[in-house]
């Protein structure tokens, strides 16, 4: 059990780091490419993943590790965008995904990129195990978050994604609250970003 920990820990960490080192500060987002960056992960492992982009470079990945469908899926569920970072006022940089003494360093690693890595080692330690699940689990790791959502809305992710068309998924949210019922099936359009100066 220590050595899969010690792997799983390690693989958690080098998927974070990666992360990090996309940048993907909102504004503008660019979120993309640490989609992609999910999605070929779970591909590599076999597990079904997508794509969805309601504007050019704002990607949100979803990806569905099948259960037998006895229970509600879960929804595990990041955010792929991060606040805005000054160089300067950091002592490593913030887009280096540097380790040092065993913490690694920059934006996004305690909101919200270090979930969308354990979500993904979580998924693909699953797939490779082989593991029986009573319920499918779902990883949605989202653009938009930190500006509003406006890109990554429940409605028009539902609409976009195959992976979330079906109801009555359980959310697991970033918090690490326990889950709650909940339903990812009103279809809505993004709405029109709102003009400079308004509320």
């Amino acid at each position: 059990m220590t050595d899969l920990w010690s792997s799983l820990t390690q693989e958690a960490a080098a998927h974070l780091a990666a992360l990090v080192r996309i940048d993907t500060t909102n504004p503008p987002g660019r979120e993309k490419a640490a989609a992609d960056y999910v999605a070929a992960a779970l591909a590599e492992a076999g597990i079904q993943a997508e794509v969805v982009e309601p504007a050019p470079e704002r990607g949100s990945v979803i990806g569905r590790l099948r259960g037998s469908g006895e229970a509600d899926p879960l929804l595990l569920l990041a955010h792929l965008d991060v606040v805005p970072a000054v160089a300067s006022e950091w002592r490593h940089d913030p887009f280096g995904g540097v380790t040092v003494d065993g913490e690694i360093w920059g934006r996004g690693t305690l909101d919200c990129k270090h979930l969308a890595a354990i979500w993904l080692t979580l998924l693909c330690h699953f797939k490779r195990e082989g593991r029986r699940l009573r319920r499918d689990l779902i990883l949605a790791a989202t653009a938009d978050e930190e500006m509003g959502g406006t890109w990554a809305s429940s409605g028009w992710l539902t609409t976009a994604s195959t992976s979330l068309r079906p109801p009555g998924a359980s959310t697991r949210a970033e918090a690490g609250r326990c889950p709650s019922r909940g339903n990812l099936t009103s279809p809505t359009r993004p709405p029109k970003k709102p003009s400079a100066g308004s509320s």
